[in-house]
């Protein structure tokens, strides 16, 4: 897996530590090399979900990335492709997910 670190410049430093801009949702799913629906797959969302996290907006109205969705990023950048409570499934981004 590559390393999904990514950096970010001083003017898109984020205060608010509820949010995740546009810029670094497509940054995180271009440092693991994953195309938008390799991304979709592995959050379990549609391909369409991922363009609009990327653009920040749906329709001309801003898009949030859920919570829900920006600890999955997390957890796939280190490497986990799914929990069930008691022990993580690691990620093979060059196959599948293995035990």
């Amino acid at each position: 897996m590559r390393n999904a670190c990514v950096s970010v410049s001083k003017s898109e430093e984020i205060l608010d530590i509820d949010h995740m801009p546009a810029t670094q949702f497509r940054a995180w799913r271009r440092g693991l090399g994953l195309k938008q629906k390799d991304a979709a797959d592995l959050l379990g969302l549609k391909k369409r979900m991922i363009q609009y996290y990327e653009k920040g907006a749906r329709d001309g109205k801003a898009v949030t990335i859920p919570k829900s969705v920006r600890l999955a990023c997390y957890a796939i950048s280190i490497g986990i492709s799914d929990y069930d409570g008691k022990k993580p499934t690691k990620l093979d981004l060059n196959g599948s997910s293995s035990d």
